[in-house]
């Protein structure tokens, strides 16, 4: 048996590629179905101007938002809830289970709260004298 080598350093690109399929595979053998992911994005734009986003993925029938941002100068004027509301139109629309988001204390933890989010989990400490909170969204869904 060949000696075992322990590297600290950044994943190379192809071995974070590799992990992740690895990973994938497991999960949906162990599932029994197949697991994709799609890319989610809503942008909004004044003119030619990016001023507000979500970025995020699709995975197992949920929004998972990895990144929320509106400009600094544009904070506080309804964007960042027409951005999630749209989501959340969206995701009825996939029929997804629900939106899933993680922020810091520092950030915006009440902005969820108030869209009726639940808080879910809460680091402390995630860094010093701070929180992470993490955030879902059910849908709900319609009767016929």
């Amino acid at each position: 048996m060949a000696e075992l080598s322990l590297q600290y350093r950044a994943a190379t690109d192809a071995e974070h590629k590799f992990t992740a399929q690895k990973l994938l595979a497991h999960s949906e053998e162990k599932l029994g179905m197949h697991i994709a992911t799609e890319p989610f994005g809503l942008f909004v734009y004044e003119g030619g101007t990016m001023i507000g986003n979500i970025i995020g993925k699709i995975y197992c029938k949920w929004l998972h938002i990895d990144l929320i941002w509106v400009d600094e100068s544009r904070r506080s004027q309804g964007i960042g809830t027409q951005l999630i509301n749209e989501a959340l139109q969206k995701a009825a629309e996939l029929d997804l289970t629900g939106i899933e988001v993680w922020t810091q204390s520092w950030q915006a933890p009440e902005f969820y709260h108030k869209l009726g989010f639940k808080e879910f989990a809460v680091i402390e400490d995630f860094n010093p004298g701070h929180m992470r909170h993490a955030f879902r969204y059910f849908i709900k869904k319609k009767i016929a």
